[in-house]
């Protein structure tokens, strides 16, 4: 019933587009898809976000409309506003929305766009148990909510500790169980994400016996924030063997502010954090920060396959359900050659994109999630 509905807003779309530019001088219209900006523009993870979900929507015929909340819109009480804004404002209705959601934000992003009869696949923000109570699993309460795509952010904290204890031991030791001391900082107190990543943390400090988690502090996902404490957090440590943040940016944001300090984190201390950004690669590079996990940005691109698929007749849910964990991969010293100048200069293979979608290519058995194989993939 869902796919039905779908369908045929989808087809009176493209028969108002075809009656449009019967005329020669009608202006042609395109199969637009609305992806909200969720932060403040240029932030690295979302801009490579952006580049992969434009090269997908481009190789499979969509054009992708980026859109820039306001910080006043950027909370659980005004986002659905601002995607209203933009969805009346625009000439055509978008045939698929894509957006995080900010906590609190859900129900009310959902029926808008349900009474609009537009299709959501939310991304990059987790959804706990206790919301799908609330507001059942995509296709349940809301039918047009096609899919959640996230990663298992708690699992992403514990790869990322496990990570680090493991490099921290072949960097400082020759007992493979000697001490290891980390020091945490997440995003914000209220992100679901920040919460879940820090957990993932804590778990696997509390089963390591030769491991002790020193302390945590917000970032608040900030450079700037995270820039003005890192002296401190020095100052107060001064065993730190391994630095735990939950984002590439508020690394940058420490290490900047040791460097205009005149500090320095003890010698051999491993620092590592999440995102894949680009800056990331040189920083591996020259050892200024040895661990990033990430691949998430793939998520727009991926969720535009999938939506492609569903309105073609394939059905992703069939092997992927509609709750989809995305998962990621770890860039370091031992990849960093092979992996860097592509994620610094990712050109996006059109014809290796429309592989990736099963109604172009019926034989193909699963979807590629994995985000190193799919990139090092654009390269044959």
């Amino acid at each position: 019933m869902t796919r039905i509905l779908v369908l045929i807003g989808f087809i009176i779309f493209s028969a108002l587009n075809a009656s449009s530019a019967l005329g020669s001088e009608a202006p042609q219209t395109h199969k637009e898809i609305l992806f909200i900006y969720p932060v403040e523009k240029g932030f690295p993870f979302w801009d490579s976000q952006v580049d992969f979900a434009s090269a997908v929507a481009s190789a499979l015929g969509y054009k992708l409309n980026v859109a820039y909340p306001a910080p006043k819109y950027r909370n659980r009480f005004e986002a659905h506003n601002f995607i209203k804004k933009q969805i009346e404002a625009s000439e055509v209705q978008p045939v698929l929305v894509l957006t995080s959601f900010w906590v609190g934000s859900e129900e009310k992003i959902l029926t808008y766009l349900s009474s609009q009869g537009i299709p959501l696949i939310s991304i990059n923000s987790d959804v706990t148990e206790e919301q799908f109570n609330s507001l059942g699993r995509p296709r349940e309460r809301f039918p047009l909510w096609l899919a959640q795509l996230s990663p298992n952010d708690e699992l992403v904290g514990q790869q990322l500790a496990k990570a680090l204890i493991e490099q921290s031991r072949e960097r400082r030791c020759f007992d493979e169980n000697c001490m290891v001391n980390i020091f945490g900082i997440t995003g914000l107190s209220y992100s679901a994400v920040s919460q879940q990543r820090v957990s993932g943390l804590k778990q696997i400090v509390s089963n390591d016996e030769s491991s002790s988690l020193l302390g945590t502090v917000f970032g608040d996902w900030s450079k700037d924030r995270v820039k003005g404490i890192s002296s401190n957090i020095v100052m107060r440590h001064e065993d730190i063997n391994a630095l735990w943040v939950a984002s590439d940016v508020m690394t940058y944001g420490f290490i900047e502010g040791l460097e205009e300090s005149s500090l320095s984190l003890p010698p051999n201390t491993v620092i590592g954090s999440i995102d894949w950004s680009q800056e990331t690669i040189e920083k591996i590079k020259t050892d200024a920060l040895q661990i990033s996990l990430g691949g998430h940005f793939l998520e727009g691109g991926q969720a535009i396959v999938l939506f492609h698929d569903y309105i073609n007749g394939v059905d992703f849910a069939d092997e992927l359900g509609v709750v989809i964990k995305t998962p990621m991969s770890i860039l370091d010293r031992n990849n960093v050659s092979e992996l860097g100048g592509l994620l610094e200069k990712p050109e996006w293979s059109t014809d290796r994109i429309k592989s990736y979608s099963k109604s172009l290519n019926p034989a193909r058995a699963n979807y590629q999630l994995n985000p190193k194989a799919l990139i090092l993939e654009q390269r044959k």
